[in-house]
């Protein structure tokens, strides 16, 4: 029989929701871990790529007949006519509208109001629209596509369903509010006096691509992680990381962090300057799974694109996502920051396959430019780049898009109250079980919080924590607010148990014992408190046991 069948709390990640984590054991509300971050935030998903949260800005996507969808005749032709609800969508529910167009020469158009709580604007970001379309009659019909910028584009509508998108890309500013419309002419109909079709899910994004469409009704709404919210941030949702290669999920813990580059997948942007490189954007599927990454060509060691930003003094990790599409000369690359004049170089071979560069800088306060450049004699080609960050700390931390500002993402946060109230512990002690992953060497930037549990944050209890002096985890255990530091662990992959029986604790790593009868005599910790403001950290699994396990069972656990 398993150990776990003993445990009073298993936390694993399985279910979530916004705010919460679901415990496999209790079965109940006991065991839910309180998830708090209010920013967005990137994870890898099952499919192994890099998943990031989108918002679809149009409201009452699906309800045509609705007010904010403005029905216009011009001409002889008539206003177009709306029947809700008639019509199978491409989602095979009965959600889709009815239009029917009037066109007699004219012109009959359905447009996104610009009136009201409906209204705003468009800026220089690259945005896409996309709508999904069908004649209901049989017939092939053409009608006008039109674009925010008021830029016609001709389309042909057929009795299968397509999804048409117009993207206007970045440096296009318009003054005045968007507008998503489909308009019906006579022009290429002959005699058609008419035209019927079927219309669902509008959707008007940030980005060079259309991506996975997201419902809205009065508000705008994100998606992430499977979870749509109202408003443009997916805020608050458990992050179930997988590794690269496949394989089950951890949850992740991240920092705060704030990826300080401007424009960060559109390096055809005026943030970005190129010097003897050409670049081509949306040329390649990014990381991301879309098709929003851009080429550079690289021809000799002057090749290179760069931005210049401000920075203040302080330890800086640079990173970009990178891979090879055609080359005829095989070599190295570099990621370089250029500080006071001084270089910093990360020299390293382009693949075939995506690969996150990174490298430590020291900052002085000033203009620091950032370059993806060619080196001497090395390679000739063309590459795929996407995904730049900059930001403050020693180590690099998820992907953190941005556009036209920096953007911060704050610390996640894991919280579990009443420990000992609800009996998951107990006065004669108990023993609590963590699995890491990725517990990788890595530079500790400071002395910060990791993952505890005791009666108040650093009073009385236990901590597995970041530690300045230890390029790994450390285990450390407070009694009255004073921490002694006991173990420093050693594996990329770490079981570890802490078992207390009011009078003293052991500490078992990996199937060993590691620490022996420290004196330790708190049990009524009330709180698991997990955040990370320092270094990138995975969980893969959690328990607690109400009682102090045996050696063996300990040993056994962690195995």
């Amino acid at each position: 029989m398993s150990l776990l069948t003993e445990a009073s709390l298993i936390v694993t990640p399985n279910g979530y929701n916004v705010g919460k984590l679901y415990s496999v054991v209790p079965n109940t509300t006991l065991g839910d871990m309180d998830v708090v971050r209010a920013t967005s935030a990137t994870r890898v998903n099952s499919a192994g790529l890099i998943e990031i949260a989108r918002t679809n800005l149009v409201l009452y996507s699906e309800q045509f007949d609705n007010a904010s969808w403005q029905k216009v005749g011009g001409g002889i032709a008539s206003a177009p006519v709306v029947t809700p609800n008639v019509e199978t969508a491409p989602d095979g529910t009965m959600t889709a509208d009815r239009v029917f167009f009037t066109l007699n020469g004219g012109t009959s158009s359905l447009d996104l109001s610009s009136l009201g709580s409906n209204a705003f604007t468009f800026t220089s970001l690259t945005r896409t629209q996309s709508v999904y379309i069908k004649t209901t009659d049989g017939t092939t019909r053409n009608f006008s596509f039109v674009s925010p910028t008021g830029i016609s584009t001709s389309i042909t509508v057929t009795s299968v369903y397509q999804r048409f998108t117009f993207t206007v890309p970045n440096g296009t500013i318009v003054s005045s509010t968007i507008r998503l419309r489909l308009r019906g002419s006579a022009s290429g109909e002959g005699t058609a006096t008419s035209a019927t079709i079927a219309i669902w899910g509008a959707q008007y994004e940030e980005g060079s691509v259309a991506t996975e469409y997201i419902p809205t009704v009065a508000s705008i709404r994100t998606k992430f992680a499977g979870i749509t919210q109202d408003g443009s941030v997916a805020q608050n949702i458990p992050r179930l990381d997988y590794p690269p290669l496949g394989g089950c999920p951890s949850i992740l813990v991240e920092p705060l962090r704030t990826n300080l580059v401007l424009y960060s997948e559109e390096f055809d942007n005026a943030a970005w300057v190129p010097v003897s490189s050409t670049i081509t954007a949306n040329a390649a599927i990014s990381p991301s799974g879309a098709t929003n990454a851009e080429t550079m060509t690289i021809v000799d060691s002057n090749s290179r694109v760069a931005q210049a930003i401000t920075l203040g003094a302080g330890t800086y990790r640079v990173s970009v996502y990178v891979k090879v599409i055609s080359q005829t000369t095989a070599g190295t690359i570099r990621l370089q920051s250029i500080v006071d004049g001084s270089n910093v170089n990360v020299s390293f071979t382009p693949t075939t396959e995506w690969q996150r560069v990174e490298g430590t800088f020291t900052a002085a306060v000033g203009i620091t430019s950032f370059l993806i450049r060619g080196n001497a004699s090395a390679f000739v080609g063309t590459i795929a780049i996407w995904g730049f960050q900059v930001e403050a700390g020693s180590n690099a931390t998820s992907y953190i898009p941005t556009t036209s500002a920096s953007v911060t993402r704050n610390a996640d946060q894991i919280s579990l109250g009443n420990v000992y109230t609800n009996n998951l512990i107990t006065a004669s002690g108990g023993t609590w079980f963590v699995e890491f992953r990725n517990n990788v060497p890595l530079t500790r930037d400071s002395n910060t919080v990791g993952l505890n549990l005791d009666t108040s944050l650093g009073a009385n209890g236990f901590a597995i924590r970041n530690n300045a002096s230890a390029t790994r985890l450390t285990i450390s255990k407070y009694i009255a607010s004073s921490r002694t530091d006991l173990y420093v662990t050693t594996t990329n992959t770490c079981k570890i148990a802490i078992k207390w029986n009011g009078t003293t604790a052991d500490i078992f790593e990996n199937g060993a014992k590691v620490v022996s009868a420290t004196a330790f005599t708190t049990t009524a910790m009330e709180v698991i408190n997990g955040f990370s403001a320092d270094v990138t950290r995975y969980i893969n699994q959690m328990a607690l046991f109400p009682t102090a396990l045996t050696d063996t069972q300990c040993t056994q656990l962690t195995t």
